[in-house]
């Protein structure tokens, strides 16, 4: 199914839809990484790989998203650093990382040793001996690699061709094989995509990443991704990635997509005014809680601690606790209960009670243990959606109590790294 990738038989596949979510959720962050590969992704795949003109809108969208505050693009290619400049005409504000992540900077061949420079010679040789046999093969020097293009060859020829390279030049010590679209790459390095993918996100500091790719290299991109990262496999295959588009003309409009919804975001589009935030405090710790019954900032186990919910500057990925009605669409009422800092969200069917626990004369004693409790009254589905914003190690109690007449299900979704999950059913209180 087109937007999806293929799980296992039984799993929930993802739709275009939900990729559509990722991008909304993945422009929040507060420092965004937009990284994809050339060929077949940025630019279709032809039989001249000289000719690889890539999609207008695409690069105008890749410099839309340079241009961004905290925010990054790059491009990783198998294709040399030099060969990539000049076909993608992309300038010094996209990055650009040639030769599987080989070559981030022109004086990269300098690095190599004498034995590498002489390894990659002897390879370069038994290419040509075996590309003779027919003119349609093309051979593709890079600095520390050599390529065998085989796109255009009759397959018994082709796969001939291959064989002996696999059984012969390929097995040689320090020789390297990547395999791709009708190309096989003899390397005399160890890199890969996913290491550069590794080298981007320390560089710039990115809080997530974006990786588009379509081709058998970007696997191993794909596979380093993790926790709110999005990566999106172009066309058919398997795929480690989340998602699946179709060709580089949608890449286009992802990318276009993405750079419309970072510059929003960076412009305060869909903000909460910080006076529309209620405050929750036990005298040692203060959360924040948007309207809707969405906690978007506490720190522990003092107000001056580490944030475990910081959505409030970081967006979505970066922590929240929100708890609301499955399928109401209405404004609720938010009000503290009294003179207290008992705060009330209240929809018609629904109502969430939230406040830190004060009890035992805790504001006076040294930060320790916190009690956030969230009391939800009311009939019907109720979403229930955390993600923190680091490790910790946090209990969380479920108390259930039936009342005649009031009927109620929870909908949970939960991002909660290094959390202990503990439920308490039936239980009065």
């Amino acid at each position: 199914m087109t937007g999806t990738n293929a799980p296992p038989a039984g799993d929930c596949q993802p739709t275009l839809d939900d990729l559509d979510r990722a991008l909304e959720a993945i422009a929040q962050v507060p420092v965004l990484l937009v990284a994809t590969d050339y060929d077949g992704t940025l630019a279709p795949i032809v039989n001249d790989p000289a000719e690889a003109v890539p999609v207008r809108e695409s690069i105008v969208a890749l410099r839309a998203v340079a241009a961004l505050g905290s925010t990054h693009a790059a491009v990783i290619s198998g294709r040399s650093l030099a060969d990539l400049a000049a076909l993608s005409a992309l300038d010094g504000q996209v990055m650009l990382v040639g030769s599987h992540g080989s070559e981030f900077d022109q004086d990269f061949v300098r690095s190599l040793t004498g034995q590498q420079v002489e390894l990659r010679q002897q390879l370069l040789d038994e290419m040509h001996r075996i590309a003779a046999r027919d003119p349609r093969f093309r051979i593709e020097p890079k600095p520390a690699s050599v390529a065998f293009h085989y796109r255009n060859v009759a397959d018994p020829v082709a796969d001939s061709a291959v064989e002996e390279l696999l059984g012969g030049a390929a097995t040689w010590a320090d020789v390297r094989v990547k395999a791709g679209k009708k190309v096989l790459e003899l390397t005399v390095v160890d890199t890969s995509k996913g290491e550069a993918i590794d080298a981007l996100r320390h560089r710039v500091g990115a809080t997530a990443v974006v990786y588009f790719g379509d081709d058998v290299t970007d696997e191993d991109a794909f596979v380093r991704l993790h926790g709110p990262d999005v990566s999106v496999k172009v066309g058919t295959g398997e795929t480690a990635a989340t998602y699946r588009i179709t060709d580089p003309t949608d890449v286009a409009r992802r990318l276009a997509r993405l750079a419309g919804l970072r510059e929003a975001w960076l412009a305060g589009a869909g903000a909460v005014p910080i006076e529309r935030h209620a405050l929750l405090a036990d005298g040692r710790v203060m959360a924040l809680v948007a309207p809707g019954a969405r906690l978007v900032w506490m720190c522990a186990p003092r107000v001056d601690g580490p944030a475990l919910f910081a959505g409030l500057v970081g967006g979505e990925s970066a922590g929240h606790f929100t708890i609301e009605p499955a399928a109401d669409s209405s404004a609720p009422q938010q009000q503290y209960d009294g003179h207290s800092l008992i705060l009330k969200t209240v929809w018609p069917r629904l109502t969430v009670t939230d406040f830190l626990d004060c009890s035992a004369g805790r504001p006076t004693q040294r930060a320790g243990r916190t009690d956030l409790l969230r009391q939800v009254e009311g009939r019907g589905e109720v979403r229930w959606e955390m993600s923190l914003s680091l490790r910790c190690k946090l209990l969380i109690y479920f108390i259930y109590r039936e009342v005649r007449g009031w009927e109620m299900s929870l909908s949970l979704r939960c991002k909660l790294p290094g959390t202990r999950l503990g439920l308490l059913h039936g239980l009065g209180y």
